[in-house]
């Protein structure tokens, strides 16, 4: 089965762009469109999400335990990349001591 094809018309501006876009990337002006509404679709799916998290509230038996939770946050462990740098230093040490 083939594939179907339709015309969209476009202004004057967004032509240009379209050809500019095809100029840069090398790609034909249908793979630079499907490829930009994909995109589209990805940023408003992402847009949604966020949303609906924003949204989202949490149910009121959680919130003591999320307090608790939240207080060690500054328990004085590093974090990140530096924790990690840190811990690779000690186990290269340690490893040196074996040999």
């Amino acid at each position: 089965m083939g594939s179907k094809f339709t015309s969209v018309r476009i202004n004057a501006a967004a032509k240009a762009l379209l050809t500019e876009l095809v100029g840069k990337t090398g790609k034909p002006k249908a793979q630079v469109i499907q490829e930009a509404l994909r995109d589209w679709e990805e940023r408003i799916f992402w847009a949604e999400v966020q949303s609906a998290f924003a949204a989202a509230r949490e149910p009121d038996e959680f919130s003591a335990e999320t307090k608790l939770w939240d207080s060690t946050l500054g328990d004085g462990l590093m974090s990140g990349d530096l924790a990690a740098n840190e811990r690779d230093s000690r186990w290269h040490a340690s490893m040196r001591a074996y040999g």
